[in-house]
């Protein structure tokens, strides 16, 4: 029967602690995520330049159409 341990199914804390088995699985997601992360950031960044863009043509379209004074045009894209 399964009452004998080399007969009986282990488990994977059987084989690892279980604080072994947490380490391992938070190394590879540090090493998985690491490169995910910098995508993320990548991403980030693309999105706040373009965003910088828009508003610079924004304001550059306003000051072209007399919307905005120059002087305001100065003080919003510095």
């Amino acid at each position: 029967m399964l009452s004998d341990k080399s007969k009986r199914a282990s488990s994977v804390f059987e084989k690892n602690t279980f604080q072994n088995y947490t380490n391992n699985k938070f190394k590879d997601l540090l090493t998985n995520e690491s490169s995910a992360m910098e995508h993320y950031l990548d991403n980030i960044e693309k999105a706040v330049t373009k965003k910088s863009d828009e508003e610079a043509k924004q304001l550059k379209k306003q000051l072209d159409q007399r919307k905005i004074s120059p002087r305001t045009f100065k003080k919003k894209a510095s």
